[in-house]
């Protein structure tokens, strides 16, 4: 696999990076959005707090929203579990019909 050095500010500093070739918009996209949360967290965390604090909190809530959605992601992929959550969606159904004949 190839990879291109590419440059990303973030907060006024500049760091260099490397990324697959092909995936530069992708690598701009994201260090748009760690940008955009770490002016967020600069907003409301407690004055003082270092830069190094910020990234690191910055960088766990990114990581705990990533591990989310892959564990949501991997429900939704378990066929078993997918056809319980229709029939269930299913009933609700039948009992909302239910309820407003009532």
């Amino acid at each position: 696999m190839s990879f291109v050095s590419m440059q990303v500010r973030i907060l006024g500093k500049d760091y260099n990076v490397k990324c697959p070739v092909g995936q530069e918009k992708s690598l701009l996209s994201a260090a748009a959005e760690v940008e955009r949360r770490m002016k967020l967290m600069r907003q409301t965390a407690k004055s003082g707090s270092s830069s190094e604090t910020m990234a690191v909190i910055t960088a766990i809530n990114m990581a705990y929203e990533l591990q989310s959605n892959m564990a949501q992601q991997a429900v939704a992929k378990d066929p078993a579990e997918q056809e319980l959550i229709e029939q269930l969606h299913s009933k609700l159904d039948l009992l909302h019909t239910f309820n407003d004949m009532h």
